[in-house]
């Protein structure tokens, strides 16, 4: 098996403290953690609407590769919303809606929360 980088660097993480304070914070914005699925789809749309970088650039691409079914361009990232919209184009709505009920936006988590209280459901922004 693979030795993760923390690993390799004898036990102490190769991401400096910094970096990884703010990726611990990130992750407390989320009930489900997207960033270790097995399933690209939600890795890939979890890390496009995330701004701090949870999962590493080399995984991001691989299952950007994945989810849009094409290469994905480092540089391709800079405009993560052109990257949703062609997503959205690729993939059935159903599949959106069922990665959208797991990893809500941060604005969708905190409409439902009075949403949920009265019974009613809904995910759509």
């Amino acid at each position: 098996m693979p030795k993760s980088a923390t690993e390799e660097a004898g036990g102490k993480s190769s991401v400096p403290a910094e970096e990884r304070r703010a990726i611990a914070k990130a992750k407390t914005k989320y009930s489900y953690p997207w960033w270790a699925s097995d399933n690209p789809l939600e890795v890939f749309w979890g890390q496009l609407k995330e701004e701090t970088l949870i999962v590493p650039i080399a995984k991001f691409l691989e299952v950007a590769k994945q989810a849009m079914g094409r290469q994905v361009f480092k540089q391709e990232f800079a405009d993560r919303q052109a990257l949703m919209d062609e997503l959205v184009e690729r993939i059935s709505a159903a599949t959106i809606s069922e990665v959208l009920a797991k990893i809500p936006t941060q604005r969708q988590a905190a409409r439902e929360i009075p949403v949920l209280a009265t019974g009613a459901l809904s995910i759509r922004e």
